[in-house]
Protein backbone atom coordinates (compact mmCIF):
# COMPACT_ATOMS: atom_id res chain seq x y z
CA UNK A 1 0.00 0.00 0.00
CA UNK A 2 2.87 2.36 0.82
CA UNK A 3 4.48 1.68 -2.57
CA UNK A 4 1.28 2.61 -4.34
CA UNK A 5 0.96 5.79 -2.30
CA UNK A 6 4.52 6.80 -3.12
CA UNK A 7 3.98 6.05 -6.82
CA UNK A 8 0.94 8.32 -6.86
CA UNK A 9 2.97 11.13 -5.31
CA UNK A 10 5.71 10.61 -7.91
CA UNK A 11 3.14 10.75 -10.72
CA UNK A 12 1.72 13.95 -9.29
CA UNK A 13 5.18 15.52 -9.19
CA UNK A 14 5.67 14.67 -12.86
CA UNK A 15 2.41 16.34 -13.78
CA UNK A 16 3.36 19.39 -11.74
CA UNK A 17 6.67 19.66 -13.58
CA UNK A 18 4.85 19.41 -16.90
CA UNK A 19 2.59 22.25 -15.83
CA UNK A 20 5.63 24.39 -15.02
CA UNK A 21 7.10 23.93 -18.49
CA UNK A 22 4.34 25.65 -20.45
CA UNK A 23 3.27 28.37 -17.97
CA UNK A 24 1.66 30.84 -18.42
CA UNK A 25 -0.14 29.65 -21.60
CA UNK A 26 -3.15 28.52 -19.56
CA UNK A 27 -5.21 30.37 -16.92
CA UNK A 28 -3.60 30.36 -13.50
CA UNK A 29 -4.58 27.59 -11.07
CA UNK A 30 -4.57 27.47 -7.28
CA UNK A 31 -4.78 25.02 -4.42
CA UNK A 32 -4.77 26.20 -0.82
CA UNK A 33 -4.95 24.73 2.65
CA UNK A 34 -4.80 27.15 5.57
CA UNK A 35 -5.41 26.61 9.27
CA UNK A 36 -6.21 29.76 11.26
CA UNK A 37 -6.15 29.67 15.06
CA UNK A 38 -5.07 31.56 18.16
CA UNK A 39 -1.36 32.42 18.16
CA UNK A 40 1.27 30.62 20.20
CA UNK A 41 1.18 32.12 23.69
CA UNK A 42 4.99 32.04 23.82
CA UNK A 43 5.23 34.69 21.07
CA UNK A 44 5.66 37.82 23.21
CA UNK A 45 4.32 40.28 20.63
CA UNK A 46 0.88 38.66 20.70
CA UNK A 47 0.68 37.57 24.34
CA UNK A 48 -2.86 38.02 25.62
CA UNK A 49 -4.41 38.33 22.16
CA UNK A 50 -6.95 35.85 20.85
CA UNK A 51 -8.33 34.70 17.51
CA UNK A 52 -12.05 34.28 16.66
CA UNK A 53 -11.08 30.89 15.17
CA UNK A 54 -9.50 30.07 18.51
CA UNK A 55 -9.21 26.29 18.43
CA UNK A 56 -8.44 26.24 14.71
CA UNK A 57 -10.52 26.39 11.54
CA UNK A 58 -9.34 24.91 8.22
CA UNK A 59 -10.08 26.40 4.82
CA UNK A 60 -9.54 24.15 1.79
CA UNK A 61 -9.47 25.35 -1.83
CA UNK A 62 -9.27 22.71 -4.54
CA UNK A 63 -11.49 20.41 -6.57
CA UNK A 64 -14.22 18.76 -4.51
CA UNK A 65 -15.59 15.24 -4.76
CA UNK A 66 -17.64 12.70 -2.82
CA UNK A 67 -15.99 9.76 -1.11
CA UNK A 68 -17.42 6.23 -1.01
CA UNK A 69 -19.67 7.22 1.89
CA UNK A 70 -21.00 10.31 0.14
CA UNK A 71 -18.98 12.75 2.24
CA UNK A 72 -17.76 15.92 0.54
CA UNK A 73 -13.97 16.11 0.25
CA UNK A 74 -11.87 18.99 -1.05
CA UNK A 75 -8.62 17.88 -2.69
CA UNK A 76 -6.52 20.69 -1.26
CA UNK A 77 -2.72 20.51 -1.06
CA UNK A 78 -0.55 19.34 1.80
CA UNK A 79 3.14 18.62 2.38
CA UNK A 80 2.92 15.23 0.65
CA UNK A 81 0.55 15.93 -2.25
CA UNK A 82 -0.26 19.12 -4.15
CA UNK A 83 -3.89 18.06 -4.56
CA UNK A 84 -6.16 18.99 -7.46
CA UNK A 85 -5.99 22.69 -8.27
CA UNK A 86 -8.79 24.95 -9.48
CA UNK A 87 -8.49 27.18 -12.52
CA UNK A 88 -9.14 30.90 -12.10
CA UNK A 89 -12.93 31.31 -12.28
CA UNK A 90 -13.64 27.63 -11.60
CA UNK A 91 -15.51 26.50 -8.49
CA UNK A 92 -15.57 30.02 -6.95
CA UNK A 93 -11.77 30.23 -7.18
CA UNK A 94 -9.98 33.43 -8.08
CA UNK A 95 -6.22 33.70 -8.50
CA UNK A 96 -3.74 36.25 -9.79
CA UNK A 97 -0.11 35.24 -9.40
CA UNK A 98 3.48 35.70 -10.51
CA UNK A 99 6.30 33.29 -9.69
CA UNK A 100 9.73 34.36 -10.87
CA UNK A 101 12.73 32.16 -11.59
CA UNK A 102 14.40 33.64 -8.49
CA UNK A 103 11.58 32.35 -6.28
CA UNK A 104 10.06 35.77 -5.69
CA UNK A 105 6.30 35.47 -5.93
CA UNK A 106 3.03 37.32 -5.43
CA UNK A 107 -0.39 35.71 -5.09
CA UNK A 108 -3.90 37.06 -4.64
CA UNK A 109 -6.40 34.26 -4.03
CA UNK A 110 -10.09 34.00 -3.35
CA UNK A 111 -12.35 31.02 -2.89
CA UNK A 112 -14.93 29.16 -0.85
CA UNK A 113 -14.56 26.00 1.15
CA UNK A 114 -17.74 24.00 0.34
CA UNK A 115 -17.33 22.02 3.57
CA UNK A 116 -18.00 25.14 5.68
CA UNK A 117 -21.52 26.52 5.95
CA UNK A 118 -22.19 29.82 4.23
CA UNK A 119 -21.05 32.48 4.56
CA UNK A 120 -18.10 31.31 6.65
CA UNK A 121 -16.48 29.27 3.87
CA UNK A 122 -15.32 32.38 2.02
CA UNK A 123 -11.63 33.28 2.15
CA UNK A 124 -9.47 35.94 0.50
CA UNK A 125 -5.76 35.32 0.93
CA UNK A 126 -2.66 37.12 -0.26
CA UNK A 127 0.85 35.76 0.22
CA UNK A 128 3.87 37.53 -1.26
CA UNK A 129 7.52 36.81 -0.70
CA UNK A 130 10.44 34.59 -1.66
CA UNK A 131 10.21 30.81 -1.97
CA UNK A 132 13.47 29.55 -3.34
CA UNK A 133 14.17 25.83 -3.46
CA UNK A 134 16.92 24.82 -1.04
CA UNK A 135 16.47 28.15 0.72
CA UNK A 136 15.97 28.41 4.47
CA UNK A 137 13.17 29.99 6.52
CA UNK A 138 15.60 32.80 7.35
CA UNK A 139 15.70 33.84 3.68
CA UNK A 140 12.28 32.59 2.51
CA UNK A 141 10.27 35.39 4.09
CA UNK A 142 6.78 36.56 3.16
CA UNK A 143 3.93 38.92 4.01
CA UNK A 144 0.29 37.91 4.14
CA UNK A 145 -3.23 39.25 4.47
CA UNK A 146 -6.40 37.25 4.99
CA UNK A 147 -10.12 37.86 5.17
CA UNK A 148 -12.73 35.38 6.34
CA UNK A 149 -16.18 36.12 7.78
CA UNK A 150 -14.97 34.62 11.08
CA UNK A 151 -11.74 36.58 11.46
CA UNK A 152 -12.43 39.64 9.28
CA UNK A 153 -9.31 41.39 7.96
CA UNK A 154 -5.91 40.40 9.32
CA UNK A 155 -2.39 40.90 8.01
CA UNK A 156 1.30 40.93 8.81
CA UNK A 157 2.09 44.28 10.40
CA UNK A 158 5.22 46.13 11.56
CA UNK A 159 6.30 45.16 15.04
CA UNK A 160 5.04 41.59 14.74
CA UNK A 161 6.72 38.43 13.40
CA UNK A 162 6.38 38.03 9.65
CA UNK A 163 5.54 34.93 7.65
CA UNK A 164 8.06 32.38 6.48
CA UNK A 165 8.02 29.78 3.73
CA UNK A 166 8.96 26.75 5.79
CA UNK A 167 9.38 24.24 2.94
CA UNK A 168 9.58 24.67 -0.83
CA UNK A 169 8.52 21.38 -2.43
CA UNK A 170 8.59 22.59 -6.05
CA UNK A 171 9.47 25.97 -7.52
CA UNK A 172 9.88 27.00 -11.16
CA UNK A 173 9.02 30.03 -13.29
CA UNK A 174 5.24 30.31 -13.08
CA UNK A 175 4.70 27.56 -10.49
CA UNK A 176 5.10 26.98 -6.77
CA UNK A 177 4.26 24.33 -4.17
CA UNK A 178 5.26 25.40 -0.67
CA UNK A 179 4.35 25.34 3.02
CA UNK A 180 4.02 28.60 4.95
CA UNK A 181 3.70 29.76 8.54
CA UNK A 182 2.42 33.13 9.79
CA UNK A 183 2.73 33.33 13.60
CA UNK A 184 1.06 36.72 14.05
CA UNK A 185 -1.61 38.18 11.78
CA UNK A 186 -3.11 41.28 13.36
CA UNK A 187 -5.39 44.22 12.65
CA UNK A 188 -4.07 47.73 13.20
CA UNK A 189 -5.88 49.44 16.05
CA UNK A 190 -7.29 46.21 17.51
CA UNK A 191 -5.00 45.16 20.38
CA UNK A 192 -7.23 42.26 21.44
CA UNK A 193 -7.01 40.25 18.23
CA UNK A 194 -4.29 38.14 16.62
CA UNK A 195 -4.32 34.89 14.68
CA UNK A 196 -1.71 32.44 13.49
CA UNK A 197 -2.01 30.86 10.05
CA UNK A 198 -0.14 27.97 8.52
CA UNK A 199 -0.71 25.76 5.51
CA UNK A 200 0.24 24.84 1.97
CA UNK A 201 -0.07 26.82 -1.25
CA UNK A 202 0.07 25.57 -4.83
CA UNK A 203 0.24 27.97 -7.78
CA UNK A 204 0.33 26.81 -11.41
CA UNK A 205 0.43 28.60 -14.77
CA UNK A 206 1.21 31.94 -13.15
CA UNK A 207 3.02 34.77 -14.87
CA UNK A 208 6.80 34.49 -14.71
CA UNK A 209 7.56 38.20 -14.48
CA UNK A 210 9.41 38.04 -17.79
CA UNK A 211 6.45 38.64 -20.10
CA UNK A 212 7.20 42.34 -20.60
CA UNK A 213 10.98 42.24 -20.17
Amino acid sequence: MMLRQLSLIASSLALFALGCSDAPARPARVGLYVMIRSPDSTVPEVAGRSCPASSGVEWDIGKSRRDANGNLIVDSPNSMNFGDTLEDGQGNARVTCTVRKSGAFISDIGGKDPQINEPNGKINFRLNGVAKENGTPATNTATASVYTPMTLDLATNPGFPGCIITTVHEQAPGALWADFSCPALTRSGDPAKACAANGTLVLEYCKTGEENE
